[in-house]
């Protein structure tokens, strides 16, 4: 074989590799193109029991208030406002064919809100080229809008004429629905950084844990993860995470080290994931989270000039609004032009004693110019002073 001909089967290689393990979303069904009672292309609405009119609407004839993520059209099937038959009923909403041949690894997604009386009960069954079966069941009164994911990957992997279906069972009041229905083929091992739960502003000084959240977005069950992390930039020991999330779960609060917070001090903190289960994670979008913090405020800081704490008054204000105070702040202003916009908020912890002044470094305001000069009828301030009191100027 030649170095070419080489060259070209790893080439082929790698995207046969890459091909078989890409995430693919199968079905996205949010009913946008519903009305009434008839669903989206290829999906069906029929009664199994009950009158003709036990059907599912997607234009929420009862005017229910449930809330983001349903928005605009979604399935419902509101027994207290349309069933009138003062018996069973019972009502199917099934799927059109859904190739899921592309993957062994099959999840189904949705949200819900689920407000069945005593004797409703709905279920989620799910197609596998011969026969239906049941994944999911609900009967308990949701707390909230709840987002679920159900690994089908046991009936529907591989299989390419899948389908699902939404039943509900009841002689009762009240109502079932159901939004944003997606059939996602994830990749073996991904890995989610999904936010910081520590530090937080305001906070004070000090030695502060840095605590974040992971999510398992893949098909195998993470087990292992490195998480890395820098503070301005400074790379910082690499925490290696082991547990046990299998798809769709998340862990809390992973303490992966310390920062050292100096009073009003803006750190920027960086953290990203590699290697989860000790393989390449092939879905960068969701690897890294930044936060930016500082403890609160306390003392005197300069604006502007050389080396300053705070380069304009912007960037000491957007601290100061999330960060707070603890004491008497004083902001010295060095000479110069400070073309900007600035609105301040609400300052956590300012009071009658704790005071902010912005004043000019030398006590001469007359070197100190600070003013707002582009043109923006809707927006033409300078200083925008919005639930904010105990500032000087």
């Amino acid at each position: 074989m030649s170095r070419f001909s080489h060259y070209i089967l790893c080439f082929v290689l790698v995207l046969f590799g890459l091909n078989n393990h890409a995430q693919t979303y199968i079905l996205n069904e949010d009913f946008s193109s519903a009305s009434g009672t008839t669903p989206p292309s290829g999906w069906t609405n029929n009664t199994v029991t009950g009158t003709s009119t036990d059907l599912w609407h997607f234009d929420n004839p009862g005017s229910r208030s449930i809330g983001f993520p349903f928005i605009g059209n979604y399935a419902i099937f509101d027994c207290e406002n349309y069933s009138y038959s003062n018996g069973s009923e019972s009502s199917v909403l099934e799927s059109p064919y859904i190739d899921c041949s592309i993957s062994p690894n099959i999840f189904l997604i949705f949200d819900y809100y689920f407000a069945g009386g005593t004797n409703a009960v709905g279920n989620v069954e799910v197609f596998d080229g011969s026969s239906w079966n049941n994944v999911s069941s609900f009967s308990s009164i949701s707390n909230s809008i709840e987002n679920i994911k159900i690994d089908i990957s046991s009936f529907a992997g591989n299989v390419s004429n899948a389908k699902v279906r939404f039943i509900w069972n009841g002689d009762d009041d009240l109502y079932w629905a159901i939004d944003n229905i997606k059939i996602f083929s994830p990749l073996l091992n991904d890995a989610s950084l999904v936010s910081f739960s520590s530090p937080l502003m305001p906070t004070t000084s000090g030695n502060k844990d840095v605590e974040i959240s992971v999510i398992n977005n893949g098909a195998d069950v993470l087990n292992t993860l490195n998480i890395n992390w820098s503070i301005n930039g400074n790379m910082q020991p690499t925490y290696n995470w082991s547990g046990n999330l299998s798809f769709g779960q998340q862990s809390n609060n992973i303490n992966i080290g310390t920062i050292n917070l100096a009073s009003g001090q803006p750190n920027f903190i960086k953290v990203w994931s590699t290697e989860p289960n000790g393989f390449l994670d092939l879905n960068h979008t969701n690897d890294t989270i930044t936060n930016t913090v500082a403890s609160n405020l306390c003392g005197t800081y300069t604006i502007g000039g050389s080396n300053p704490d705070f380069v304009d008054f912007s960037s000491a204000v957007s601290i100061l609004s999330n960060a707070g105070v603890s004491c008497t702040v004083i902001f010295n202003v060095r000479a110069g032009t400070y073309a900007e916009q600035v609105t301040f908020g609400a300052i956590p912890g300012s009071s009658d004693i704790n005071t902010v002044t912005f004043q000019s470094e030398v006590l001469d305001s007359s070197q100190v110019s600070f003013h707002y000069s582009s043109s923006n009828p809707s927006y033409d301030y300078t200083l925008y002073f919005d639930s904010c009191s105990n500032v000087v100027f």
